[in-house]
């Protein structure tokens, strides 16, 4: 089945968006890509993902955590990791 998977860049535009997250999360890829991460979920910013993946992009250190995400289909755990321009989310479920 595999994981979802996404990527934004250091603006939180979404630069990558798999056939897993479609279905985790919802959204087409077309729907989604060059658009505002939080502004496309905003519920997720009162959650425990803005904060991990705001920490992970300040300190260029993966972060791993566990949330329940009522937008998705089941509950998730994040591995948000930065990279050298934006940041790669895969989420399992």
């Amino acid at each position: 089945m595999g994981a979802a998977f996404f990527a934004v860049d250091d603006d939180w535009e979404l630069t990558y968006w798999n056939h897993r997250a479609e279905e985790v999360l919802g959204r087409q890829a077309e729907d989604v890509m060059g658009e505002d991460l939080w502004e496309m979920f905003p519920d997720a910013v009162d959650a425990t993902f803005y904060e991990a993946y705001h920490e992970a992009m300040a300190t260029q250190e993966p972060a791993d955590f566990e949330e329940y995400y009522p937008r998705s289909v089941s509950g998730s755990g994040s591995t948000p990791t930065p990279r050298r321009t934006g940041s790669r989310c895969t989420s399992t479920t």
